[in-house]
């Protein structure tokens, strides 16, 4: 039998498929449309956040420059510029400018406002994955001088602590918190820290019977291990037993740059010899402030050299060494820094600061210096600023030897019964280093 269908029906038919293919075509267009978005809000947000770390190393290079560079910003490929237009910010005024493209592509302006306290605007920016469109990131920093020693220990390669050793703090300038200036135990903080710009596992490590009273801070990624009885944190936390490292007292934020030293003269220096001070034959003896240069010390026995003045500049172009019962001597009120070209050996009985000033004997080693140490019972009040030096202190036996100030160097290695004083009031000496102090994304 056959059906016969109406022209009308026919009709109603084709209607209803192209209504129907109709919304099948909205739909299928509102998906693509919804996609499409989709896939550019990832693309965008992609390019949001690899355009960051672009920007990040614009204010790194510009940071590193401010610091090591501070007297000439025109040197390593940076330009002066009026006025420069920096991502979204137009900057006033003369600033020093520098582009880099990046491996993968990205780039970044970096621009510093010269100053006091420099503000660094950097600008990255990344190419779209599709191959068109650019987005850029904008930052601003404004930083501050900070002391040349920012902890009692700073190093910018591995720490490495054992047996007996600790660290605690003291404020020479504060009563509260010293005696006549000196340390007191009775009087001791828990301020002193241990840092290194080490981003590597096992940055810090301790073992034994350590003690640190305060806080351990390593480069971003950068760990502390700990074994055996080692310990950090407060001297109350410490003293109720505590084990480990106390909540808060690990950081992994060191990013700082030390600039290396320089010899603190080309010319016009005396030249000293031995003498005799109250009545005290000296192998070597300084008696009046200025310049002075040696090729070298090397001390032995029960040979001793003595500073019996102020600001006394002493230039030794090589070798420092100490051996026997041999030491060098402040007398009350003297004052030295010690520049150093070669090694530095502080053992027999290491330095006698009578003034008990830790900044009445620096210690600066240049790059050529690259290794300080203190063995035996060498006691020490001073301050250490070598960069490029691996500092050694090791001996002590039984009896604790203390050491006051700081030390800014290399890598370091503690074994044996020393007690580390950082004394705060360091951290506000010099200007060795710039510190962010705002951070603003435009």
């Amino acid at each position: 039998m056959k059906i016969q269908v109406s022209p009308r029906e026919e009709g109603n038919v084709l209607i209803t498929a192209v209504i129907i293919s109709g919304v099948l075509g909205l739909t299928l267009a509102s998906y693509m449309s919804l996609v499409s978005d989709h896939f550019r809000s990832v693309m965008r947000s992609q390019m949001w956040n690899s355009a960051l770390p672009a920007t990040e190393a614009g204010i790194e290079e510009g940071l590193t420059q401010a610091q090591l560079a501070a007297t000439n910003l025109t040197v390593n490929g940076w330009s002066t510029v009026a006025s420069p237009k920096v991502g979204s910010l137009s900057l006033a005024g003369t600033t020093y400018t520098k582009s880099r493209t990046l491996s993968d592509g990205s780039s970044y302006l970096v621009a510093i406002t010269p100053g006091s306290a420099p503000v660094i605007t950097a600008a990255g920016t990344v190419v779209s994955p599709l191959g068109s469109g650019t987005l850029t990131r904008t930052v601003q920093v404004t930083t501050g001088a900070k002391g040349m020693f920012l902890a009692g220990l700073t190093a910018k390669g591995a720490v490495s602590l054992s047996g007996g050793a600790s660290m605690d703090s003291f404020n020479s300038t504060n009563p509260l918190y010293s005696t006549f200036g000196l340390y007191d135990p009775l009087k001791r903080r828990d301020n002193g820290k241990i840092a290194t710009d080490d981003k590597l596992l096992s940055a810090i490590t301790e073992s034994g019977v350590v003690t640190i009273y305060g806080s351990v801070d390593t480069g971003p990624g950068g760990t502390d291990t700990f074994s055996g009885n080692a310990v950090v944190g407060s001297l109350a936390w410490i003293g109720a037993g505590g084990k480990g490292i106390q909540s808060g007292h690990e950081l992994n934020d060191m990013n700082v740059a030390f600039p290396d030293v320089s010899a603190p003269f080309s010319g016009g220096y005396f030249t000293p010899g031995s003498g005799t001070v109250n009545g005290t034959a000296y192998t070597i003896a300084i008696t009046a402030p200025g310049n002075y240069e040696l090729s070298s010390i090397s001390l032995s026995g029960q040979q001793q050299m003595i500073v019996a003045a102020s600001n006394v500049v002493l230039y030794v172009t090589g070798a420092v060494s100490l051996s026997g019962q041999s030491s060098i001597v402040l007398s009350s009120n003297a004052s030295i820094s010690m520049y150093v070209g070669g090694s530095a050996s502080l053992t027999g009985q290491g330095v006698a600061n009578s003034t008990g000033t830790a900044t009445n004997f620096m210690l600066y080693g240049l790059p050529t210096s690259t290794s300080v140490s203190l063995s035996g019972n060498a006691g020490f009040i001073g301050v250490v600023y070598a960069p490029e030096a691996a500092l050694s202190l090791s001996g002590g036996g039984s009896k604790s030897i203390d050491i006051s100030g700081a030390a800014v160097v290399s890598t370091a290695s503690i074994s044996g019964n020393f007690a580390f004083h950082y004394d705060e009031s360091l951290g506000n000496f010099g200007g060795g280093a710039f510190t962010i102090l705002s951070w603003n994304e435009y």
